[in-house]
């Protein structure tokens, strides 16, 4: 599921019912109308000890001046306004993590495709010398170690695969090994999806309708084999991604004693820190995941909430005596100041599937496309390295190289002239 996309310069852009946090708020706020129709109801009856108004109401003495009140909304103010900062910060925290730790395993595999050589014992042989393929292109032959090489690169690129996809399960605390797939299927909107995020009873007949592992297929390049699956079967709970991050290491590992990745060791280290600067951001991540938003602040606001709803109508009615005017601003205001309330909630946990929060599906599918052509584009440059056009491509590049230095230099010695001429 992905978050929504739209257009903040669109006249229609703010009326829809996906994502929207009215409609759940809509029931909550009319308690508020209630209470201020009530309240201008009882206060035209006559009683005594009752104040009267000019224009005829009947007031009681904690309608006739609004100070209480005003304190007490200032504060409830602040209040949301310091939740809201919360929960933004925990959201915004949540997508550096995630965006972190795509950008580390992506750089640790453009390391091993750029640092990845041929074995020692493989034969090397000039691009030249290679068999003219029935195409009019020259094909690495096999015997010179360019098939294992690719066959290396293209096992680490569904690791990592694999690896990014049990990242996106245990950041969504789903421990269903049935959810990764080889391909996963589109997941449009039904309406049915709508009214979950509208209702909160929709949403729990549709957890107990469609499993979660049916909604959740993540897509893992060259799919998963019985084999990997079971060792992540006896760990249900955790450490998913250290065992796949550590059979990666042992990959690597085995690949540089081969003498493959033939770099110098300070640079090939670089590797281990990128995917070891990955788990960590997968780990805070998953800190935010499973540390939820504290209890008592969470009852606490609840209250408030409710507390907001019941008395914002006699602040109201302390100024108005008009049944329309009352009901209309007791409606407003507490649907807003409830509005911003349920949205701290849905922005304090950002990984759920609602349709605000973050796209970990989307973005894994990206992890895989991006992959998907590195180690495309790494094959077509061995595949083109001698062919003619190739060679003249470089041709051209090389002389416009030596073209720019050329201008350069004529410039930098112009310039000096003139600043000479100038003294």
């Amino acid at each position: 599921l992905a978050m929504i996309d739209y257009n903040k310069n669109a006249i229609f852009s703010s009326v829809r019912l996906l994502g929207s946090v009215l409609p759940r708020v809509m029931p909550q706020a009319i308690v508020s109308c209630v209470i201020a129709y009530v309240l201008l109801r009882f206060a035209a009856k006559q009683e005594p000890g009752e104040l009267f108004s000019e224009d005829g109401y009947v007031l009681y003495e904690f309608m006739t001046h609004p100070y209480v009140h005003q304190v007490s909304m200032v504060s409830i103010g602040l209040v949301v306004a310091f939740r809201i900062n919360i929960a933004y910060n925990r959201f915004w925290e949540g997508a550096t993590a995630v965006m972190s730790m795509q950008m580390k395993w992506t750089s640790a595999l453009l390391h091993i495709c750029a640092f990845d050589g041929r074995p020692m014992n493989a034969t090397v042989v000039p691009p030249a010398l290679w068999p003219v393929s029935a195409a009019g292109t020259r094909a690495a032959d096999s015997s010179d170690g360019e098939k294992d090489r690719l066959a290396f690169r293209d096992n680490v690129a569904h690791l990592f695969s694999l690896l990014h996809a049990v990242a996106v399960l245990e950041i969504k605390e789903c421990w269903e090994t049935s959810c990764l797939c080889e391909e996963a299927p589109e997941q449009p909107y039904p309406f049915s999806t709508t009214l979950s995020a509208m209702f909160p009873v929709c949403q729990r007949l549709a957890d107990r309708v469609t499993p979660r592992a049916h909604r959740l297929r993540v897509e893992v390049l060259g799919g998963v084999h019985a084999q990997e699956l079971a060792p992540l079967e006896k760990i249900r709970d955790h450490a998913w991604v250290e065992i796949i991050s550590l059979r990666i290491v042992r990959v690597l590992t085995d690949r540089i004693r081969a003498g493959g990745l033939d770099m110098p060791p300070p640079i090939t280290a670089r590797i281990f820190q990128e995917i070891s600067d990955g788990v960590l951001a997968c780990t805070n991540a998953q800190k935010i995941a499973q540390v939820p938003f504290p209890y008592a602040l969470f009852e606490l606001m609840r209250y408030i909430k409710w507390y907001f709803i019941c008395s914002v109508p006699v602040a109201i009615v302390s100024f108005t005596h008009s049944v329309v005017v009352a009901v209309t601003f007791s409606f407003l205001s507490s649907l807003l100041l409830v509005a911003l309330n349920e949205v701290a909630e849905e922005l304090e946990d950002p990984f759920g599937e609602d349709a605000n929060d973050l796209p970990l599906l989307d973005e894994h599918q990206r992890f895989n496309e991006i992959i998907h052509e590195m180690v495309l584009q790494e094959r077509l440059m061995i595949d083109q390295q001698g062919t003619p056009e190739n060679m003249a491509h470089q041709e051209r590049v090389k002389r416009s190289l030596k073209k720019r230095q050329l201008t350069r230099s004529s410039s930098v010695l112009e310039s000096a002239a003139a600043l000479a001429r100038g003294h």
